[in-house]
This record gives C-alpha cells, sequence and structure tokens, in this order.
C-alpha cells in the first residue's frame, strides 16, 4: 500500500487482503475505487505510520526500481514504440517516480 494520509492523488494505490483469501490472492486497486473503505484505509494508514511500517518522507535511505522490461526492451517487438506509455503496464515508472518524489530517499 502507498498512500499519505495527509495527501490524496489519482495516482494512489492500495494493496488490499481480501477477506476469506489467501495472501497470494491480495490485489493492488486503485484507491478511488477503494471510497467505500475509508474508515479502514485510514486505520491502516494511521497504525502503519505509529508502528513505523510505512516510510515516511525523508526516512528512506534508498530506492531501487525502473520500468518494467519487457514493455520497453528493444527486444519485443511488440512494444508501442511511438507511444510507450499509453501502454497500462508502463504506468508503473509513473507510479514509481511518484513514489521516489513523495518518499525523497537519499538516492534512487
Amino acid at each position: 500500500m502507498f498512500s499519505s494520509p495527509s495527501r490524496t492523488s489519482k495516482m494512489d494505490i492500495m494493496h488490499v487482503h481480501w477477506k476469506v483469501y489467501r495472501s497470494d490472492e491480495d490485489t493492488w486497486e486503485p484507491a478511488e475505487e477503494l471510497s467505500n473503505c475509508e474508515d479502514a484505509l485510514r486505520e491502516f494508514v494511521t497504525n502503519g505510520f505509529k508502528s513505523k511500517i510505512l516510510p515516511l518522507p525523508g526516512g528512506v535511505g534508498v530506492i531501487c526500481g525502473g520500468p518494467p522490461c519487457q514493455e520497453v526492451s528493444g527486444y519485443n517487438r511488440y512494444r508501442n514504440v511511438d507511444s510507450p506509455l499509453n501502454d497500462e503496464i508502463n504506468q508503473q515508472i509513473i507510479v514509481f517516480m511518484d513514489i521516489v518524489e513523495y518518499l525523497k530517499p537519499h538516492l534512487y
């Protein structure tokens, strides 16, 4: 889950563990689609920050990541060469950069 209790963004996504499902069936869901879960989300984020399981801006040393290799690789003959960000999977790089911008790690 990535979100800030004082900031909302269309890019926020939440890691969701569904009741009566196994952990390997957890999903990532857009925050705006979880509007009927506001109390549970608020409680999770508040508890996450209090128990220090969620990172705070400036409290992260290194973030390592990058674009999904298969969708931007020159060896993928099916990739969208002209507009790579139009591929849904390539939107992950935008979310990654939003996380970097929010957490402001020492290195990335």
